[in-house]
């Protein structure tokens, strides 16, 4: 049985103070992702924004900066286990 408009909105609603967010009932976008250091290897998960590109990343470890890798938008595409959410959004 399919949801209900007005539960779909509440899930919605929910999901945006919880900090998911979801393009379409049922298809969720991952807010994290787990960057590797490409100079020490050390990882650590993030919370991806939404709304804009990260460009560099110091790593807590060696302190370097991690900057993006050409054709890629983002720190999270360049170096993370998950692409950024407006790239999964293109994917979907």
């Amino acid at each position: 049985m399919a949801d209900s408009p007005d539960k779909t909105i509440f899930v919605k609603i929910k999901n945006f103070f919880l900090g998911l967010a979801f393009d379409e009932p049922g298809k969720g976008i991952k807010l994290y992702s787990v960057i590797t250091c490409p100079f020490c290897g050390v990882q650590k998960k993030e919370k991806m924004p939404v709304n804009v590109c990260v460009t560099h990343y110091v790593c807590l470890n060696c302190k370097k900066i991690i900057h993006v890798k050409d054709g890629d938008c983002c720190v999270f595409c360049s170096c993370g286990d998950t692409k950024c959410p407006s790239r999964q959004k293109k994917t979907a």
